[in-house]
């Protein structure tokens, strides 16, 4: 058989070995992606060893090589290079493709051992950023903590990105750098409905005129939707805006929530079926109209953000977190708040 040999191709400076090390290189700039090429090369094992790329946010090497057979006799010195550099790296097979999808391992030490998974790349449903299955983004703040993250089977950015790169061009005078991408971000005017505890009943016990001791219920509003809305504004309908976006959809009681409103539940339920979203904080056990509002939410196919206050509320509203499209645990509702606005950005169709 005739010797095949890869072509060396020139891309943003740079002489890289093979046409399919270029291309990932598009990739990388189209993802979004910072990257060096053959960045510093190492001694594993008493031999040279020179990775293709190394990803610094990913804080990951990686090598690609064209099949899943170059990627086994590869993948031993990789692994020790992981477990001696404490990095993960990204062994990849095939070209980058919306056809044929390359085959990606990540190498990453656990527990003091070096372990392989297979991942993909995916979109961050809270910044568009481009990543792989089972790392988590740095855009989710150390003030939250998903446990149920939005499922999608569509990575706009990503595909894009795998175009670019396979259609990539380097001959005649062609430089083979991407399109940009631009996001399409949210802009319309989103209803969302707030739920989770309004008021705040305890027991008061004081001293009668008698001499006797008098019990009563003390009921406070929680100041947690003005810490939200403290800064809104207004718009030309008197109707309760954040950041021009997000509008205020209910509930709509609140002074007498719960107490002298005996059409409160179906006057609620309707605000949430004119809702766009739900936005759920739970701090507290006790809210069963809360758990209605979800239910309902999600008959009617609205996306649910429910957050919580604690793991130890997690334990009970595991049922309603099936419901929902993104779980997160908060140290505040205001934390949650932002970062359910993010996701929304996000979320544009």
């Amino acid at each position: 058989m005739a010797d095949i040999q890869p072509i060396e191709t020139i891309y943003r400076g740079y002489r890289f070995r093979s046409r399919l090390e270029a291309r990932w290189a598009v990739f990388f700039d189209a993802s979004g992606i910072k990257w060096s090429y053959e960045n510093e090369g190492y001694k594993v094992n008493g031999r040279g060893y020179l990775p293709d790329f190394w990803l610094p946010e990913l804080e990951a090497f990686v090598e690609t090589k064209p099949h899943d057979e170059a990627c086994k006799q590869a993948e031993p010195l990789l692994r020790e290079l992981v477990h001696s550099s404490g990095k993960r790296a990204l062994l990849i097979a095939g070209t980058p493709s919306i056809d044929e999808l390359p085959t990606i391992t990540l190498l990453q030490n656990n527990q003091h051992k070096t372990c392989s998974a297979h991942s993909a790349w995916r979109q961050c449903p809270y910044c568009n950023r481009v990543l792989l299955r089972g790392i988590v983004c740095p855009c989710i703040p150390p003030s939250i903590t998903v446990v149920r993250a939005p499922s999608a089977i569509e990575f706009p950015r990503v595909e894009h990105a795998m175009e670019q790169a396979q259609g990539a061009r380097f001959e005649h005078g062609e430089d083979g750098r991407p399109e940009p991408w631009v996001a399409n971000i949210a802009t319309a005017i989103e209803r969302v409905y707030v739920a989770g505890a309004v008021l705040d009943q305890r027991r008061v016990e004081n001293d009668g005129e008698d001499g006797k001791t008098v019990s009563y219920l003390e009921t406070h509003e929680l100041p947690w939707r003005s810490d939200i809305f403290g800064k809104h504004e207004f718009d030309a309908d008197n109707r309760i805006r954040y950041r021009g976006r997000f509008e205020y959809a209910g509930p709509t009681i609140l002074k007498d929530h719960g107490i002298a409103y005996q059409d409160l539940a179906s006057n609620c339920l309707a605000e949430v079926e004119h809702s766009d979203s739900m936005f759920v904080w739970i701090d507290r056990p006790h809210t069963v109209g809360t758990i209605a509002e979800i239910g309902a939410a999600y008959a009617w196919r609205k996306p649910i953000f429910i957050a919580l206050a604690g793991e130890w509320l997690y334990e009970q509203f595991y049922f309603v977190d099936q419901l929902a499209t993104v779980t997160v645990i908060a140290l505040g509702a205001v934390a949650a708040w932002e970062f359910f606005v993010r996701w929304r950005k996000c979320s544009a169709p």
